[in-house]
């Protein structure tokens, strides 16, 4: 009849504060999505209680950073769903021009989130072109590692 009922053992709580916990099921429950598509946490079976616990830790690291990120970016003004978020920091390639050690660096398939989210971490901006010493300045990465293998 399009009647719900609502049951709880915490006796304390008023009809409305049960009414909102309820109501705010939907952020667990999309939590767990993110965790299971996103993140790809999945079953690990393994049977000694630290690693159980350890396990555990990782896969709630990830999804914190995930909403942290999102939080940041949300005070941004910009919505951005996990996938989107994934994508913005899997996507980016960087296109390596000449032989180590003259070789120019150019970022390439790099979304706007990404530019975004290096300003929050206050990164310096990414140039079309960059020598590594540049790059490395920017992004925190030490491509030299690569190209001198």
């Amino acid at each position: 009849d399009g009647h719900y009922a609502v049951a709880t053992n915490n006796l304390e709580l008023s009809t409305e504060r049960v009414c909102e916990l309820y109501r705010g099921l939907w952020q667990i429950e999309e939590s767990f999505r993110v965790l299971k598509t996103d993140i790809r946490a999945c079953q690990v079976f393994v049977w000694n209680d630290e690693r159980i616990i350890g396990h555990f830790v990782l896969c709630f690291m990830a999804l914190c950073f995930v909403r942290y990120t999102q939080y940041l970016l949300h005070q941004k003004g910009k919505q951005v769903s996990a996938a989107v978020l994934k994508d913005a920091l899997y996507e980016p390639l960087v296109l390596v021009l000449g032989a180590f050690p003259n070789s120019m660096l150019i970022p390439a398939n790099v979304s706007q989130i990404y530019l975004d989210l290096a300003e929050i971490l206050k990164l310096p901006p990414l140039r079309v072109s960059m020598q590594p010493s540049q790059f490395r300045n920017s992004t925190k990465l030490d491509i030299k590692l690569n190209l001198t293998k």
